[in-house]
């Protein structure tokens, strides 16, 4: 017998459960419910590590909670798995029901730079928030700040063009 045979039916039960738990915690999202969006999404991480959405919608709904750094990292997470996920189709109204629950989003990360301007990590999620939202040079400039601020950052560069990411530091 095939032991990756008999694996496969498992891991495809597994992606299957992961996105059932992101379709719910899709819904509580849109309801403001982001604690409990939260929730589903770490279930469907642990139900399966290797779907990346997951990881972004976590990211999501800690922002949406305030935790900057945790936002950050699981999307960063995220792209580990999925270092495509820049040139997908997902935009900000797939996950945000209105406007107003945008906005709020960007008033996070808003209120975290007036403070401290210089913080990478909520710099590097108004780039991602600005980049699905429809506005790449605004996310661009956010981006090239986050490689100036961290260094080579290999998240960041994800996001930029070839031609621009060679050069993004200077």
């Amino acid at each position: 017998a095939n032991p990756r045979a008999a694996a496969r039916p498992a891991a495809d039960g597994a992606r299957a459960r992961a996105w059932k738990f992101i379709d719910h915690g899709d819904r509580h999202f849109r309801a403001g419910r982001y604690r409990e969006a939260l929730s589903r999404y770490r279930r469907a991480v642990d139900s399966s590590g290797d779907v990346a959405d997951a990881r972004f919608r976590e990211g999501f709904a800690y922002l949406s909670l305030g935790s900057v750094e945790r936002a950050a990292l699981s999307i960063r997470r995220g792209l580990d798995r999925d270092p495509a996920w820049p040139d997908s189709a997902f935009v900000l109204d797939d996950l945000y029901p209105d406007e107003a629950a945008r906005d709020a989003a960007y008033k996070v990360l808003a209120d975290r730079l007036k403070d401290r301007p210089n913080d990478a990590d909520a710099r590097f999620l108004a780039g991602v928030l600005l980049h699905f939202d429809g506005r790449p040079n605004e996310a661009e400039r956010q981006f090239r700040r986050v490689i100036k601020l961290a260094g080579d950052d290999a998240a960041s560069r994800l996001f930029l063009s070839p031609e621009i990411a060679g050069g993004a530091g200077r």
